[in-house]
């Protein structure tokens, strides 16, 4: 393998890389780098340096691994979610139209924002109330 001198760090370490394991930032959730995608990767620093051409390459696998965890993420919550109330009250609480949270278990990608808020409330179903009442127009009690 030919190594050529790292931007980051000066060592002469950075070589193209494949394998398992590998996890990228892709906007705001990490995704997994397919074993077979070959990436520049420094033996000394760990810095991955990538070129316009990797990127543009790179950009619709890792947009694809992050929307099937909102879709994973999201199918999770429900069932947590709807283990408590059903999906219609939680489209209401959520002012949500009535069968969007259906149609996201199909086939839909949710929203990151959406799937953070599913995470909370499954997580913490009690909060339901608080939002019962910015739709009442009424202060929550603290």
């Amino acid at each position: 393998m030919k190594l050529i001198e790292c931007p980051v760090c000066g060592e002469k370490a950075l070589g193209l890389r494949t394998g398992p394991g590998r996890t990228m930032k892709h906007r705001n959730m990490e995704v997994e780098v397919p074993s077979d995608f070959p990436l520049a990767e420094c033996s000394k620093c760990g810095a991955r340096p990538i070129d316009y051409r990797t990127a543009k390459k790179l950009n619709p696998i890792l947009q694809a691994a992050f929307e099937a965890r909102l879709a994973s993420a999201a199918e999770a919550d429900l069932a947590t979610l709807s283990a408590i109330r059903p999906l219609y009250d939680w489209e209401r609480i959520l002012n949500l139209s009535a069968g969007y949270l259906a149609k996201i278990r199909g086939a839909k990608i949710p929203g990151a924002q959406l799937v953070a808020l599913l995470r909370l409330l499954a997580n913490h179903p009690d909060l339901a109330d608080e939002l019962d009442t910015l739709w009442a127009g009424t202060r929550a009690r603290r």
